[in-house]
C-alpha cells in the first residue's frame, strides 16, 4: 500500500489534488446526505399531512352526522304539530296580501314556539 501520494491521484498537480479531495470528501457526502434528509423529511411531512386530513374529515363527518339528526328532528317536529300545517296549507290557499300576511305571522309565531330552545325561527315556509 503506497501512502506516497501515488495511485489515485498520480500525475495530478496540487491544485488537482485538494479539488478532487474536497470533492471526494466534502461535497459527494453533503449530497448524499441532503438527499437522505430530503427524503426523509418528505415522508415525515407527507404522513403529518395525511393525519391532519384523516382528523378534518372525521370531525366534518361528526359534524354532519350531528346537523343531519338536527335536521331530522327539527323536520318530525314541524311535521307532527297539525296546527302548523293547516296554518301553512292556509297560507297557501289565501288570495289577498292581507290575509297571507295574517298567516305568516301566524306561522312565525307557532316557529318561534317550536325553535325557542335553539333561538333562532325557521322559516320553513317561505319559497
Amino acid at each position: 500500500m503506497n501512502l506516497g501520494g501515488e495511485g489515485l491521484l498520480k500525475g495530478k498537480n496540487m491544485s488537482e489534488r485538494f479539488t478532487s479531495s474536497f470533492i471526494l470528501f466534502i461535497v459527494i457526502p453533503f449530497m448524499v446526505m441532503s438527499i437522505a434528509v430530503n427524503m426523509l423529511y418528505e415522508k415525515v411531512l407527507v404522513s403529518h399531512y395525511n393525519d391532519i386530513v384523516r382528523q378534518i374529515m372525521e370531525q366534518l363527518s361528526t359534524d354532519l352526522e350531528t346537523e343531519l339528526k338536527r335536521i331530522s328532528l327539527d323536520a318530525a317536529k314541524v311535521s307532527n304539530e297539525g296546527e302548523l300545517l293547516s296554518l301553512i296549507d292556509n297560507w297557501g290557499m289565501a288570495t289577498n296580501n292581507v290575509k297571507k300576511f295574517e298567516y305568516s305571522k301566524k306561522i312565525d309565531s307557532k316557529l318561534d314556539y317550536l325553535f325557542s330552545y335553539q333561538g333562532a325561527t325557521k322559516q320553513l315556509y317561505k319559497i
